[in-house]
């Protein structure tokens, strides 16, 4: 009787009948290794990344996230403030034009633009008329504003060199810085004066003040706004050099604080993944 030998496989210690025969198992093969790509985007880009994650105080941000993201908010605050300011210097000068007119006040108007607020200080009380009891100035300046503030030249004593009567005789000058405030008090009334004959006349000054406030208002709304945000894209840009981002606070030491913080975030990237997240320049 013949009898049939069957061939016996041999098993491996580590391995399995499917391995001897040439198959390996799925988990066996080698996966790819996907390659190191570094973080880049816009300086656009890197902003509106910083706004949408506003909160996220954990992972990397590189030097380029943190400076796009510094320069574009603090670029639109300060377009903000600009427009601001240029809304109400418009309506300084169209208030000031009513108000003024020509005349002698053209030319106070060009002492001011020429020698400053010296210069115009000077002016407006030199030639302000010197009263009866000495003193100069300040009351004429303001009983001149309703009628269309015109006032005497330079001609007119200047109020600080007239004698002012003592009891034992003696004559005192007047002060001029105490000159200077009340001439600027009328100043102000006479701006005021003008604003209301604008206002009577046309609804634009209202418009343009208004305007101006709300940019105001909406400058330091983004600011605040944007503070969060930019605390959070410190606090990654400090873990992109492996340090916490508490080490943010060291800014509140007076003078040397921000200094140092600022040291912090000029350095570069650390290559390789560290305790916060992968790599973002570097592999």
């Amino acid at each position: 009787m013949n009898s049939q030998h069957e061939e016996h496989v041999p098993t491996q210690a580590n391995g399995s009948a499917d391995e001897a025969d040439g198959i390996t198992s799925p988990a066996s093969v080698p996966q790819p290794v996907e390659p190191f790509t570094p973080v880049r985007r816009s300086m656009w880009r890197h902003f509106t990344h910083g706004l949408r994650h506003y909160a996220d105080f954990g992972g990397r941000a590189t030097r380029a996230e943190y400076w796009s993201f510094q320069a574009w908010s603090e670029g639109i605050t300060l377009l903000l403030m600009l427009l601001a300011a240029g809304v109400f210097s418009v309506l300084f000068f169209w208030v000031l034009k009513e108000a003024v007119g020509t005349g002698e006040m053209a030319r106070y108007v060009e002492v001011a633009s020429t020698e400053g607020m010296t210069g115009l200080t000077r002016e407006l009380v030199e030639s302000a008329p010197v009263m009866e009891d000495g003193t100069g100035g300040a009351s004429a300046l303001a009983d001149a504003v309703e009628g269309g503030f015109v006032l005497p030249g330079s001609q007119a004593q200047a109020p600080w060199i007239a004698p002012m009567d003592e009891p034992d005789g003696s004559a005192e000058a007047a002060d001029p810085d105490e000159e200077g405030l009340e001439a600027y008090i009328a100043w102000v009334e006479c701006l005021k004066d003008g604003y209301a004959r604008l206002a009577e006349e046309s609804v634009y000054p209202a418009i343009l003040l208004l305007s101006g406030l709300a940019l105001m208002i909406i400058s330091c709304l983004w600011s605040l706004g944007t503070l969060i945000p930019s605390l959070a894209v410190t606090w990654r840009r400090l873990h992109d050099i492996n340090l916490s981002g508490a080490w943010f606070f060291l800014g509140l030491t007076p003078y040397v604080g921000n200094l140092i913080v600022l040291t912090m975030v000029l350095i570069d990237s650390k290559r390789g993944a560290n305790r916060f997240g992968p790599p973002t320049k570097y592999p």
